[in-house]
């Protein structure tokens, strides 16, 4: 019996650890009250350590690996003192 678990065991955790994992890409523009563009905006998925910033145009993108969730947005706005 130890010998049909120490032969099995091996091969159960190879098929584990190359699993398909699915994900998800998040992508969509950020913009202001006008419609403007915001660039430098954080975007981050809630409770992990995924995310990205938007670019010149407000665009971002990322992949995550749960098909729902809560995204969080960051922008700082500098005033010109």
């Amino acid at each position: 019996m130890k010998r049909i678990l120490l032969l099995i065991m091996p091969i159960i955790l190879i098929m584990l650890a190359f699993r398909p994992v699915k994900s998800h890409t998040v992508s969509g523009t950020v913009t202001d009250e006008k419609g403007n563009p915001l660039s430098s905006v954080s975007v981050k998925y809630k409770g992990s350590s995924s995310g990205t910033f938007t670019d010149a145009s407000g665009k971002y993108s990322f992949t995550i690996s749960s098909s729902s969730g809560t995204l969080i947005f960051f922008h700082t706005r500098l005033s010109n003192s």
